[in-house]
């Protein structure tokens, strides 16, 4: 456990982006969130949301050093986005088995939720594969008990010998919930599987590495 959480602080990086001029802030607004290394060229992968409207996009490593980086593409439809920083990094992730994930399976997450409030270094947190789809029976969807704050959109979801099977996307809006069925949401929170993702990458030819 300790080897492949180690793993994972090295192959996740803080995000954020520069969207444009906010008139309600009168200034330009920053969207925050969490990303991995999926290549040793430096390609990166975060959530299409975390870069919507977003003019500048910066990582920042382990040790604080801002990367700045170039948006290569997004998919809406998936809530997707590929950048890439002119580094080559020491660690990236391993993609699963496809078809392997089961209910019941215990998952880690690694993001960097709630920027400023909660430390700079990163947040692990565990949980379980709590339904192999997500709203609505989104076939591309998985439903995951451990805790996503704000921020944490992008981040990397692996399985117990630390290969990706996910990438975290948020939780159920708690307003809303609260709305139509008068109670308070626990612990329901959505990651996208892995199969989308890798179809998404088929474009780009990356050399991925896959267990």
């Amino acid at each position: 456990m300790k080897y492949f959480v180690k793993t994972l602080i090295l192959i996740s990086i803080a995000f954020w982006g520069t969207a444009v001029w906010s008139p309600v802030l009168a200034q330009q607004s920053k969207q925050f969130g969490s990303g991995f290394f999926i290549s040793n060229e430096g390609h990166i992968i975060t959530n299409e949301h975390v870069v919507r409207n977003c003019k500048k996009f910066t990582a920042v490593d382990q040790n604080g050093n801002q990367i700045p980086l170039m948006l290569i593409d997004t998919s809406k439809n998936h809530d997707i986005a590929l950048l890439k920083a002119a580094i080559r990094p020491k660690n990236t992730a391993e993609f699963g088995e496809l078809n392997k994930i089961q209910q019941g399976d215990t998952i880690v997450t690694y993001g960097f939720p709630l920027a400023g409030l909660l430390s700079s270094s990163g947040n692990v947190s565990t949980g379980l594969i709590t339904a192999t789809g997500g709203l609505r029976d989104n076939p591309n969807m998985l439903q995951i008990s451990a805790p996503v704050q704000p921020g944490n959109s992008g981040g990397p979801l692996v399985d117990t010998t630390g290969a990706l099977i996910g990438i975290i996307v948020g939780k159920i809006n708690p307003s809303a919930f609260v709305e139509m069925f008068d109670d308070i949401p626990q612990n329901i929170n959505f990651a996208i599987k892995e199969r989308p993702v890798l179809e998404f990458l088929k474009t780009f030819l990356l050399q991925l590495v896959e267990g």
